[in-house]
C-alpha cells in the first residue's frame, strides 16, 4: 500500500502560523530544472516546485521566524502550507522520521527562530519541505488518469511535455495504483510529468510511522500497489 497525500481539511491538523523574514520571490538564478529544462531567473519557490536542490544564493530566501498560534489545548500541529514558497512547512518530528528511512535523500531547511504568538520561543523545529525524488508511479491502466498535452515553448524553442492527470471527478471517487517496481525502497516522493506532476506520495512504512507518533493527519488516499 501506498498513499497519496493532501492537506487535511480539519483545523488541529494544519499549523496556524506566520513566516517572517526571507523572500520566497528574490533573490533569483538562472538554473536548469532536473527534467534538463531552463530556468531564467529562478526563485527558491522554483527549486520547490521542480524538485531541486536551493542553490546556495538563494538560501537568503528562508524565512527567519516563524510565529506559531497553538490549539486552545495547546496542541501544534506538524505540517502547514507554504503557499508563497510553493511546499509545506514540516516539524523537525516528520523530518526525524524520513530522514530515518532516507537520510540525506531530501532537503529540510530551517527556520532559525520558532515562537508561539506571545514570544515564547518553541522546542519544537521547523523546516521547509523539498521533496527531491520524483518519480512516475502511477499505474496508468489501472489509474483514473489522462495525458494533457503540456507542451511550451521558451526563447524561441519548443518543448514538448505530455503529461499525466487525474481525470475530471471529485479525487474519493477516483482509483489510483501504484507501479510497485517503481516505488520500491521510496518512502517519500512526488510525481514527474509521467506520475502525477507535483503531487505528494508515501510509503505505507512514513505513514505508519507518523501515526505512531502521533503527528498531525494529511488526507492520505490509498493506492493499491500492482
Amino acid at each position: 500500500m501506498a498513499y497519496m497525500m493532501f492537506t487535511s481539511s480539519e483545523d488541529k491538523d494544519n499549523l496556524n502560523s506566520r513566516l517572517e523574514g526571507g523572500n520566497p520571490r528574490a533573490p533569483t538564478a538562472d538554473t536548469v530544472a532536473p527534467d534538463g529544462a531552463p530556468r531564467k531567473g529562478q526563485p527558491i519557490s522554483g527549486c520547490f516546485m521542480d524538485s531541486m536542490r536551493v542553490p546556495e544564493q538563494l538560501l537568503v530566501s528562508v524565512p527567519q521566524r516563524i510565529i506559531v498560534t497553538p490549539c486552545a489545548d495547546g496542541f501544534i500541529a506538524d505540517f502547514a502550507k507554504a503557499s508563497d514558497y510553493m511546499t509545506y512547512i514540516v516539524s523537525d518530528r516528520f523530518v526525524d522520521i524520513v530522514e530515518r528511512l532516507e537520510p540525506g535523500v531530501h532537503e529540510f531547511l530551517p527556520i532559525a527562530q520558532a515562537v508561539d504568538d506571545k514570544g515564547h520561543p518553541l522546542a519544537r523545529r521547523f523546516f521547509l519541505l523539498n521533496v527531491l525524488t520524483r518519480l512516475a508511479a502511477i499505474d496508468v491502466e489501472r489509474s483514473t488518469v489522462e495525458r494533457k498535452d503540456m507542451s511550451f515553448e521558451f526563447e524561441g524553442k519548443r518543448f514538448e511535455s505530455i503529461m499525466l492527470a487525474e481525470s475530471p471527478g471529485p479525487i474519493n471517487t477516483r482509483g489510483f495504483v501504484a507501479r510497485k517496481k517503481v516505488i520500491a525502497g521510496h518512502h517519500l516522493w512526488r510525481g514527474n510529468k509521467d506520475g502525477l506532476m507535483g503531487r505528494y506520495f508515501c510509503s505505507s512504512r512514513l505513514h505508519d510511522e507518523m501515526q505512531a507518533a502521533g503527528l498531525s493527519q494529511f488526507w492520505f488516499v490509498p493506492m493499491d500497489e500492482f
